[in-house]
């Protein structure tokens, strides 16, 4: 679960992709578009100009842990 603000989100609707883009839900633990997507929010943000930050930050310390395991973390 997360929160996201409109204009974090504006450039991930801007890609105009379908529903049926999307693969139906079996169990899939990679490799879906719904699991690309999920990764995707935080380029969105980033691209909008905002600053990711996790549940430990705060206005004079903005923080957010990232898992490096992935070639395509940020």
């Amino acid at each position: 679960m997360f929160y996201i603000i409109k204009e974090a989100l504006l450039p991930v609707m801007a890609l105009g992709l379908a529903e049926s883009q999307f693969e139906t839900e079996d169990k899939q633990l990679d490799g879906t578009m719904a699991h690309a997507m999920e990764r995707v929010f935080a380029s969105g943000l980033i691209a909008s100009g905002l600053i990711l930050a996790d549940t430990n930050s705060n206005p004079e310390k903005i923080t957010c842990r990232n898992d490096l395991n992935h070639a395509f973390s940020l």
